[in-house]
């Protein structure tokens, strides 16, 4: 029983081998690099035309819509302030403006202990 299986297993395989064999490519083909069902030569001058179409694509609207936009106002380096100046407004800013004065009457003077 299990040598009919065996065998047909093993027939089942050759059949895969044989199929494989007739399927691939020769050596020689694949060493060229030819592939079956490859595109033809005439493929790449068109993805060629079409890389370059998009490049001309991109620079002439890079081109036209340079000056769209409004021209920027010069501003003097003087005249600049901190996008984040805001963050340093404190509700108590008065108070750390000016210094406090502590107005403050001399201590009384201790006696000395006497020594013993």
């Amino acid at each position: 029983m299990e040598d009919r299986g065996e065998n047909q297993i093993r027939k089942l395989f050759d059949e895969l081998k044989e199929h494989d064999r007739r399927s691939a490519p020769s050596f020689q083909r694949v060493l060229e690099g030819k592939r079956p069902g490859s595109r033809s030569v005439r493929a790449v001058p068109l993805g060629m035309a079409a890389a370059l179409a998009a490049l001309v694509m991109a620079a002439v609207s890079l081109w036209v819509f340079r000056g769209a936009g409004p021209e920027p106002a010069e501003a003097s380096l003087s005249a600049w302030r901190a996008p984040t100046d805001f963050l340093l407004v404190l509700p108590a800013n008065e108070l750390l403006r000016q210094p406090r004065v502590l107005e403050s009457e001399p201590l009384p003077q201790q006696e000395e202990a006497p020594k013993q």
